[in-house]
């Protein structure tokens, strides 16, 4: 989240991953890190910035297209502590959203969409805090 209390849309890079759909920073958890951990080298990887990680936002899951795997997602409310957003080669483009403007975006996953509306309804809890 931003100081405006918006939230960080990454556009997929289609040649790279044959879909230009929007997720949010992330990845796998590799041997030896926790979801932390992995968070922090995820925005690290595909942002080049430093995060502070809040809190835990939410669960959800999905269904991988190429073998149909459900795929379980931990979701955390972080922000930017240092550094300024530069997107890797897995991204083409980035968006600040209000938690309500999701339902106009294509994610790679539309439980997503449920997952920010429920947490978030109307922006009502997006409150940046300063430490």
């Amino acid at each position: 989240f931003n100081e405006k209390g918006e939230l960080l849309l990454l556009q997929r890079n289609k040649a790279l991953r044959g879909e230009d759909n929007y997720d949010l920073v992330g990845g796998l958890v590799e041997e030896g890190e926790d979801e932390i951990e992995a968070l922090k080298r995820e925005a690290k990887e595909e942002l080049s910035v430093t995060v502070e990680i809040e809190h835990k936002t939410g669960t959800w899951s999905f269904v991988r297209r190429f073998d149909n795997k459900t795929v379980l997602v931990q979701n955390y409310r972080a922000r930017i502590l240092d550094g300024e957003i530069n997107l890797s080669n897995e991204h083409s483009n980035k968006v600040w959203i209000k938690s309500n403007e999701i339902i106009n975006y294509p994610l790679k996953d539309n439980s997503l969409k449920d997952l920010i509306l429920k947490e978030y309804p109307e922006n009502k809890e997006l409150k940046f805090r300063m430490k």
